[in-house]
């Protein structure tokens, strides 16, 4: 009995599939091995990346997009492209070049499951994780500088509901930056800092401009509307919980998480809603495009 040609085809083409991604897979497991313990041990950086999962989740389902699963031109340069810079790193003994070859990898993987429809996912993707990379890489050193602008801030939100406050850094021991208000004292902790709700926006924003078809201008804008937007919000966020904190003494836990919750996913709400709503520019007709 014959085989299908048609069926073997197919046949290789999901062991070929299952090679070439194994094997990127080995050469990348132990960048991505470190890069998963690296956001794992920072809640927000996990945060971050869990609103950037969770958005492209949202638009791929709502997307005309359809898996095809197959190796074509497009997938195999960037696979390409991948090979090169791990081959560097490890000839150099650099590990810098891993970073390029993780965005080049993830843009190969999604041509390899949505083929051509989808070129500006797969570069809207690996750019928004590029971003996520240097957040991953300056968190910790921006832990300070945010918490003295979140109490500066605070401080002068609290100014113009004229309530009673001050803000003071405390170096005895490990270093405190602590928010008086009305007599109540608040540590402004890294928690407090506004890293995770700016990162997140941050990273949404840059998702959702790469993706929607508008002037570059407005892209630049939207991005850095969104994180001004956010270290508002954070702001906002302290200022509330320092008010009602007398009021609910014997539950200041649970009205620290409530209003925290709230104000992180009105902010990711109102940054979604910002660029969504941005008009997309008008393709130009070909005479247009061309004038003589």
């Amino acid at each position: 009995m014959l085989n299908d040609p048609v069926h073997a085809r197919s046949s290789w083409d999901r062991a070929s599939l299952l090679v070439v991604w194994g094997a990127t897979l080995v050469l990348l497991w132990p960048a991505g091995r470190w890069l998963y313990v690296r956001v794992s041990s920072s809640e927000q950086l996990a945060h971050a990346f869990l609103v950037v999962a969770f958005a492209l989740f949202i638009l791929i389902r709502d997307s005309s997009l359809r898996p095809v699963w197959s190796l074509g031109r497009q997938a195999t340069l960037h696979l390409l492209a991948a090979y090169i810079f791990i081959g560097i790193a490890m000839a150099t003994g650099h590990a810098a070049p891993v970073l390029p070859a993780f965005c080049a990898a993830l843009a190969a993987l999604i041509f390899t499951i949505y083929g051509r429809p989808a070129t500006r996912l797969a570069y809207a993707v690996p750019g928004t994780f590029l971003v996520f990379m240097v957040f991953v890489l300056f968190d910790a050193r921006l832990d300070w500088a945010l918490r003295a602008m979140a109490g500066h801030m605070s401080a002068w939100m609290l100014d113009l509901l004229h309530q009673e406050h001050s803000l003071a850094l405390i170096l005895r021991g490990e270093p405190k930056l602590i928010l008086s208000v009305n007599n109540h004292l608040f540590e402004v902790a890294a928690e407090c800092n506004g890293f995770g709700l700016m990162s997140g926006s941050a990273l949404l924003a840059i998702l959702l401009v790469l993706l929607r078809r508008i002037r570059w201008f407005d892209k630049l804008l939207a991005v850095v509307l969104s994180v001004m937007l956010a270290f508002l919000i954070n702001s906002l966020r302290i200022v509330i919980i320092s008010l009602l904190a007398p009021s609910v003494p014997d539950h200041y836990l649970l009205m620290h998480e409530a209003v925290g919750i709230t104000l992180f996913l009105g902010g990711l709400f109102a940054v979604w809603w910002l660029i969504t709503g941005l008009p997309t520019a008008r393709e130009k007709s070909p005479a247009e495009a061309a004038p003589v």
